[in-house]
């Protein structure tokens, strides 16, 4: 029971860079091709217009973005429901 938080918050960090390897590979075109819908897609297919349209390339870094946050997030707050996370103790002042 006491390597379940761990293993969580292993398990956030994990998802993070599998989520940022494949938007690395599509942007790359190494990937999905253009008519399957993905966040890196879009991000790629709209880089030569960000001058016109920067919304067309924020919006879908934002949500890849999200997406990561959001997910690692959860991690630890599922591992601090649970009673076991490690939490930081606040350094005590030392009066002078």
């Amino acid at each position: 029971p006491n390597i379940l938080a761990p293993v969580l918050v292993d398990a956030g960090l994990r998802f993070t860079y599998s989520i940022l390897i494949i938007a690395s590979v599509n942007y790359l075109g190494l990937g999905l091709q253009p008519p399957a819908s993905d966040w890196a897609l879009l991000i790629s297919e709209n880089r030569e217009y960000i001058a016109l349209n920067v919304w067309a390339v924020l919006a879908p870094a934002a949500m890849i973005a999200m997406l990561t946050i959001g997910v690692n997030l959860m991690g630890d707050a599922i591992a601090r429901s649970l009673g076991r996370s490690y939490v930081p103790r606040a350094a005590k002042s030392v009066p002078t």
